[in-house]
């Protein structure tokens, strides 16, 4: 899947959208998401904004996962709409309220990648790519900086691992 918008035409979506966490304390927030999940994986981003937008109020009872699963979703659904600003924006609330997730931290250097800031998404990506040597989606988010820089990239380049994947 790649971007809607023309600035971001080179950007490949990945991979899937963060789950919820067995420790998370609501587990009433983690079904609201794990909905709003599923519209969004079945393209239905507009369905999805809008019952973000409701559940919005209850946002201060989520947890720092749930909020930084709200806010990456949110950005997800504005990157298929094409809004890069709102996307960028909230893909960046979501890193900077929960890292433990690759999805979430790939979804970091994409945030930058959307400002038109290749330095950073590399130097974000490369953190994270040592942080999660096995994230399909950290590496394709950083492949894709590496891209934009206009890098060369060899078949070595690409993980035995993913070998067998296509996106």
């Amino acid at each position: 899947l790649f971007s809607g918008s023309a600035r971001t035409s080179r950007t490949l979506l990945a991979d899937e959208l963060p789950t919820a966490s067995q420790t998370s304390e609501s587990t009433l927030a983690s079904r609201q998401l794990d909905r709003v999940s599923k519209l969004h994986n079945d393209h239905r981003y507009l369905d999805a904004l809008a019952q973000l937008e409701l559940i919005e109020e209850d946002l201060t009872t989520f947890d720092d996962r749930q909020k930084a699963r709200w806010y990456f979703l949110r950005g997800m659904c504005f990157w298929h709409l094409a809004d890069d600003d709102k996307a960028s924006a909230d893909l960046e609330m979501a890193a900077s309220l929960y890292q433990d997730d690759e999805r979430i931290v790939a979804g970091h250097v994409r945030a930058y990648m959307l400002k038109d800031d290749v330095q950073s998404a590399i130097e974000v990506g490369q953190a994270a790519i040592v942080r999660f040597p096995e994230s399909y989606s950290v590496w394709v988010a950083l492949t894709h900086a590496r891209l934009l820089n206009k890098e060369q990239l060899a078949i070595e380049d690409l993980p035995e691992a993913f070998r067998d994947k296509s996106g």
